[in-house]
């Protein structure tokens, strides 16, 4: 099939008719569209119908064979083509936009905003709870445990203060109790082990009265059984040298009435 039809020697009006129609006979694929070239003079006149590429960030989406119904069409908002002679236009990424037609490439979303899906026009801004501290194609981060905002399209997250536990990041700050302890950045309140210790400050806890009396008692408790028991092991070593001593005694005693009474024979 040629790529061109040339008329001569036919009346402007045809021309005119060949230029308005399209009528060159000729299917353009998807991505290509017919552009009319013509020269004529009064009787004489050339009309040439030409293949032609899209341009970027527009597509044909049909085949067809009239000037009319295969003509480039800008891509729509949320989609971009940066390529030429394309049948598709490709949505924008994840965290990326175009918000008007005949995009050749998106945008990525701003400080404190996101895009969630593909094909998206718009961007929109953070969730309380989240956050996005600069310009990128990424998307809203949860604040961490302890840190939180209560606002949309927030660029950072604030932390938790001093007398206060924020439990979701979403939520305000709440007021902690007298006795728990609440540091900075405390997503929920921290309590002593009662009865034996009690709060001190904000960061730390102390023995109470009743552990420190427990301590005391357990130390001269201790102290009195092993006073006990080394009574006792004295007073048994005692007992026993004691008794030593006086086994001892009474064995010398019978040796010196052996050696001092002569021998007495006794017979057959």
């Amino acid at each position: 099939m040629p790529s061109s039809r040339n008329v001569s020697n036919q009346n402007p009006t045809w021309l005119v008719k060949t230029l308005i129609l399209g009528d060159c006979g000729h299917s353009c694929t998807p991505g290509q569209e017919y552009t009319l070239v013509s020269r004529f003079k009064f009787r004489l006149g050339v009309s040439t119908c030409q293949r032609q590429a899209c341009q970027y960030s527009s597509v044909t989406r049909f085949n067809a064979s009239s000037a009319n119904s295969t003509s480039c069409e800008p891509c729509p908002e949320g989609y971009y083509q940066n390529l030429s002679g394309k049948p598709l236009c490709n949505p924008c990424d994840v965290g990326t936009f175009c918000n008007s037609t005949g995009c050749s490439h998106c945008e990525d979303c701003d400080q404190g905003t996101e895009a969630l899906v593909a094909g998206s026009n718009n961007c929109t801004l953070c969730k309380p709870g989240s956050y996005k501290e600069s310009t990128s194609a990424e998307n809203c981060k949860i604040c961490k445990h302890g840190w939180f905002t209560t606002k949309s399209g927030s660029l950072e997250c604030t932390e938790c203060p001093v007398h206060y536990f924020c439990p979701t990041p979403d939520r305000d700050k709440q007021q902690c109790s007298p006795q728990a302890l609440c540091p900075p950045g405390s997503a929920v309140p921290g309590w002593c082990p009662s009865p034996l210790y009690v709060k001190e400050s904000d960061y730390d806890c102390k023995a109470s009265s009743e552990l420190i009396g427990i301590v005391v008692g357990s130390c001269i408790v201790f102290c009195l059984l092993v006073a006990f028991a080394a009574f006792k092991t004295v007073k048994r070593y005692r007992k026993r040298s004691q008794t030593i001593k006086i086994e001892n005694a009474e064995r010398r005693q019978l040796v010196s009435q052996e050696e001092s009474s002569p021998p007495v024979y006794t017979g057959l």
